[in-house]
């Protein structure tokens, strides 16, 4: 028998947009141990299909193979996670030159995989599921620069075609919702699956933040994570005045303040070295939220993420047009009507 696959680590990085977390995601794909995916936006919606899958398994106990077998939910998602693992892998898993022994070789073969997808900051409990030895970087931008960013058109020549212009309660809603969303899952799976940087600190000594990340990771440190600052410039910090111009807004004043007093918090927090132990309380609760959702066929990505976010109802839309209507309903929950 072959020895046992060791179980999938892969590196999620959380943040808002704007917030660093392609910079960071990028960096850190240059390490020869963690192979940069694209985005797997269709992480949340795998996850619903297997708990629906699950809970219809055990539907009748009395001849369930699940039951009888004793597989938890746990074992089932982390069963399908090392599939999805391998699949992330497949495409340097077969490279390299084979020896005169057999054995294959490669100066390039990464074993973990490392995904800035945006809109995984709403699904960390479904990824640790899938992949319970994954690990977390939640970068965060202040608050200002991250809105400054959002909605001025002078950062359209820098993000070109990812330019994305919200107004600005959109963007501080958007930076409320990521930025709750990270700390909820700091809390819930304590400091040693989830790190937070700042982003000041990866521009201002990229190095050491890097090395930083990479001692969290269990990787030693890649001069070639550097690469990506060989192009970037402090030139894209906002502008003084129009963030103090922007504090004067009335109508946005509430929403500022929340997103200041959050803002201020997680910078004392990281001034004071804060650590979260792992939470079981708060893993319950996002267990019994997940669940919630699934009957509904609701998704966790609300809809301040642009593009990624479901529809107005908040339903999971776009499935293939070939599936039949009735196949399509169980895969999304009950008719709207139904609730």
């Amino acid at each position: 028998m072959g020895s046992l696959r060791p179980q999938p680590r892969p590196v999620f990085v959380l943040g808002s947009l704007r917030s660093g977390a392609s910079l960071l995601t990028l960096s850190l794909g240059q390490h020869p141990n963690l192979l940069q995916v694209l985005e797997t936006n269709w992480f949340e919606r795998f996850g619903i299909g297997l708990q629906e899958a699950f809970a219809e398994g055990f539907r009748h106990r009395s001849r369930s193979q699940l039951d009888v077998a004793g597989i938890e939910v746990e074992d089932f998602f982390a069963h399908f996670g090392e599939g999805i693992d391998r699949l992330m892998l497949r495409s340097v898993a077969t490279g390299g030159e084979e020896t005169s022994d057999g054995v294959a070789t490669s100066s390039y073969c990464p074993q973990r995989w490392v995904d800035g997808t945006p809109s995984n900051c709403f699904g960390v409990f479904v990824l640790c599921r899938l992949f319970p030895s994954a690990r977390f970087v939640h970068i965060v931008r202040d608050v200002e620069e991250v809105v400054t960013s959002l909605t001025t058109e002078e950062t359209r020549r820098v993000y070109k075609s990812r330019y994305l212009r919200l107004t600005e309660e959109q963007a501080y809603r958007h930076w409320l919702d990521t930025t709750r969303a990270c700390l909820e899952a700091e809390r819930a799976f304590g400091s040693a699956v989830v790190l937070r940087v700042r982003r000041d600190d990866l521009i201002a000594a990229p190095e050491q933040t890097l090395r930083r990340c990479l001692d969290f990771l269990g990787e030693p440190f890649a001069p070639a994570c550097l690469r990506p600052f060989s192009s970037v410039h402090p030139a894209e910090q906002p502008l003084a005045d129009r963030a103090d111009a922007k504090r004067n807004q009335s109508k946005l004043r509430k929403l500022q303040i929340e997103a200041e007093t959050l803002n201020d918090f997680l910078f004392a927090e990281a001034s004071r070295a804060v650590a979260y132990s792992e939470d079981p309380l708060r893993i319950a609760e996002m267990e019994a939220a997940f669940s919630a959702r699934c009957e509904r066929g609701l998704s966790g990505v609300p809809t301040t993420l642009p593009g990624f976010g479901p529809s107005k109802r908040g339903r999971l839309d776009g499935l293939p047009s070939w599936l039949s209507a009735g196949l399509r309903r169980g895969m999304i929950g009950h008719e709207p009507g139904s609730r």
